[in-house]
């Protein structure tokens, strides 16, 4: 599965171990990079993750507390 992040990026869902308003970093293979997130992009990439994720209340409440 895979989400826009910005007119430039496209990410793979797999690897995002955290996001917040403005980047998103992910890890593959032991390594981690960032990458922005633009504000027109961000609503539209939190539902998707938050979609690959199961959607399941608990995972929508640690979201609130952490990628807020």
């Amino acid at each position: 599965y895979f989400a826009q992040s910005h007119y430039s990026y496209i990410v793979n869902l797999k690897n995002v171990t955290d996001f917040n308003k403005n980047e998103i970093t992910l890890s593959f293979n032991s390594k981690k990079t960032t990458v922005p997130i633009s504000r027109s992009f961000y609503a539209s990439f939190k539902k998707a993750f938050y979609e690959y994720m199961g959607g399941t209340i608990w995972f929508q409440i640690y979201a609130m507390l952490w990628f807020s």
